[in-house]
């Protein structure tokens, strides 16, 4: 009961990830504008505490920024990503490069990701743009099987990732892990569920026992 109450409080929305038709580059557009911002979960990590949640089940408390920029060898719609945790600018999670483009064949807008191969050396490229000057695929690793396909549904935009698409492996003699990623994105909110799963077992291998998303609210727009 505690968990559904906090839940609540979170201001859940339900993942509706059916494409009806090809998207247009107005829902590009809308989506990317959406994309652009900052977000922090602050409030929902707070609702859990107050809540009595311990604090081993609690969502992580993360600050998210999408900040988009110009880098022409990556395409028209880029985004560099930088994650904190903790409230701490310097505990940073995630860094990547985001690119957006319409995929007719998916009737959906893919999202491909990007590893950073230098992360350290371009931190904080969201307050000194400057720093990813001259960035090329050569200096980032896409993904593979890792692209986020995004649908629209009225004012607003659901994405997954194909079912055990992104498989990857800690180490070579390790079992695979299948990353489990969905996300819900409005005016007033971004969603995620990020975890793993044992591709043979379907067991949690890491992130959350759950589906119960991360709810960051939006605290500024960047575009």
């Amino acid at each position: 009961m505690v968990r559904v109450f906090a839940f609540v409080l979170a201001g859940l929305l339900v993942l509706n990830t059916q494409a009806s038709a090809t998207p247009t580059s107005q829902d590009l557009a809308d989506l990317t504008r959406l994309f652009a911002g900052e977000f922090d979960n602050h409030d929902q990590y707070r609702a859990e505490e107050r809540a009595g949640i311990p604090e081993s089940e609690r969502h992580t408390e993360v600050y998210a920024i999408n900040k988009p920029v110009t880098l022409p060898a990556f395409g028209e719609h880029v985004f560099y990503i930088e994650e904190y945790r903790d409230a701490d600018p310097t505990n940073v999670i995630r860094q990547r490069i985001a690119t957006f483009e319409i995929d007719a064949a998916e009737n959906a807008i893919r999202m491909k990701l990007y590893f950073i191969k230098d992360d350290k050396a371009v931190r904080e490229a969201h307050l000194d743009p400057g720093k990813l000057a001259g960035l090329t695929k050569d200096n980032a690793n896409l993904l593979p099987g890792c692209d986020v396909f995004w649908t629209r549904d009225g004012d607003i935009f659901n994405a997954v990732m194909k079912e055990k698409a992104c498989v990857f492996s800690m180490k070579p003699d390790e079992p695979k892990r299948a990353v489990r990623y969905m996300l819900t994105l409005t005016e007033q909110n971004y969603q995620r569920v990020d975890r793993w799963l044992y591709v043979d077992t379907d067991k949690v291998a890491g992130g959350r026992s759950d589906d119960l998303p991360s709810v960051h609210k939006r605290m500024t727009s960047l575009q």
